[in-house]
């Protein structure tokens, strides 16, 4: 949508972008105790046992996802540059700092993939696409917030 909005100047697709981002990241999230839940079901409530017998789907993954926390977070502040309202950034910082404390690996570096209801780490693996959204998020938050922390994860 936020692709479509910068291509036609439409203004229904900036609408639908903002419209979808709220309802993701405020009122979706609410509903998992903040993150993105990565299933739901036709009532709209987190779906915790969703393909939880094959954490290691990597297309339809079981638990809170770090890659789409910062990926939300980045899209957060994508829709930002075009109608700014000050809940984005707290909750792209929000994603993004959620995601980074509960999925960097302090040992060894890196992002690990998925983490349980609990935010325990249940998938190890370290998707290259994880990188790109952290860093993408990092950068943007960086420049947005002036936060240091933010520089340095980048």
């Amino acid at each position: 949508m936020l692709s479509a909005f910068e291509a036609t100047r439409d203004k229904k697709y900036l609408d639908r972008a903002y419209t979808l981002a709220k309802g993701v990241t405020q009122q979706l999230a609410e509903r998992s105790g903040g993150m993105v839940w990565e299933h739901y079901d036709t009532d709209w409530q987190p779906d915790w046992d969703y393909n939880k017998n094959n954490p290691k789907d990597e297309f339809r993954p079981y638990g809170f996802i770090p890659g789409h926390q910062f990926e939300w977070s980045k899209l957060l502040l994508w829709l930002d540059r075009h109608r700014s309202e000050n809940w984005m950034t707290e909750r792209a910082k929000y994603l993004f700092d959620k995601g980074w404390n509960r999925g960097w690996d302090a040992k060894y570096g890196g992002l690990y993939f998925a983490l349980s209801p609990q935010e325990e780490v249940i998938d190890r693996d370290k998707n290259y696409w994880v990188m790109a959204e952290a860093i993408s998020a990092a950068s943007l938050l960086g420049v947005k917030t002036g936060d240091s922390g933010y520089w340095k994860a980048y």
